[in-house]
Formats: structure tokens, C-alpha cells, sequence
């Protein structure tokens, strides 16, 4: 991995912390959520990942939205920060980019936060609702 020197800046090609680059899972995010709910994700991300640049690519982006979307009625954000913070996001993405049960991203992103989040000790498991909200997207 390359890195800046003193004085430097970091090379084009690379992301940084904070630095989202997928536009178009951007604005389908904020269509989706709307001003308060996509401006929540972003906090909800933000707390949970610090800007890693795996968990601001397009894929991960839009299965943010559609969990967020699905249970955020469900989700108390400092309960979610510190069980999505448990997850790694690389693996989110390895997890992601290996389901092959659908052809949907944001499906598949979705249904491995949704798997991981339950997966950590205490708190309310939520139930598969994607289902009812993944009609919304068609």
C-alpha cells in the first residue's frame, strides 16, 4: 500500500479515511432514506467504522441503506454503533461480494450486517424483514 510522506498528499487512486467515492450508491441511499435517515446512516457508519474506506464503497453503502431503511424503527444508534463496530467491514464486503442468492447489492450487504448484528452478545435480535422492503426497491 502506498502512503504520502511528510508534507504530502496520499495518491489519487487510493481512499482515504472519510472519503466516499461511490457516487450513484450515494444518491440511491438518499432517495431510499431521505434527508434524516441517510444523514443517521452516515452517523451510524461513521461511529461504527471511523471512515474505513472498505465500509464507504458502493456495495456497502447501499446494504447500509437498506438496513437502515428495514429496521429503523428497530435501531437505537448507540446500541447499533457499538454492534455494528463489532464487525469487521472488510468481511462484510468478502461476505457480499460471495453471496450469490441474488443479484441485488444492496441485498446481499444487507442481509450480512442483518447476520452479523445478531450475531453480537446482548440486545434484541431483529428479524428478517427484507422481504417486505426489498419489493420497495423493484
Amino acid at each position: 500500500m502506498l502512503e504520502a510522506g511528510p508534507g504530502q498528499e496520499p495518491p489519487d487512486d487510493i481512499p482515504g479515511e472519510y472519503e466516499i467515492r461511490a457516487a450513484r450508491a450515494v444518491l440511491s441511499a438518499y432517495r431510499l432514506l431521505g434527508q434524516d435517515a441517510f444523514d443517521r446512516m452516515l452517523r451510524l457508519l461513521a461511529g461504527a467504522w471511523q471512515g474505513a474506506p472498505s465500509s464507504l464503497k458502493g456495495g456497502f453503502l447501499s446494504g447500509m441503506a437498506l438496513f437502515v431503511k428495514t429496521y429503523e424503527t428497530e435501531l437505537v444508534d448507540r446500541t447499533a454503533i457499538k454492534r455494528l463496530s463489532a464487525i469487521d467491514p472488510e468481511e462484510v464486503v468478502r461476505r457480499g461480494k460471495t453471496d450469490f442468492s441474488t443479484n441485488r447489492a444492496a441485498l446481499r450487504y444487507a442481509r450480512v450486517l442483518w447476520k452479523k448484528y445478531n450475531c453480537q452478545r446482548g440486545g434484541r435480535k431483529l428479524a428478517y424483514r427484507f422481504k417486505i422492503v426489498s419489493r420497495i426497491l423493484e
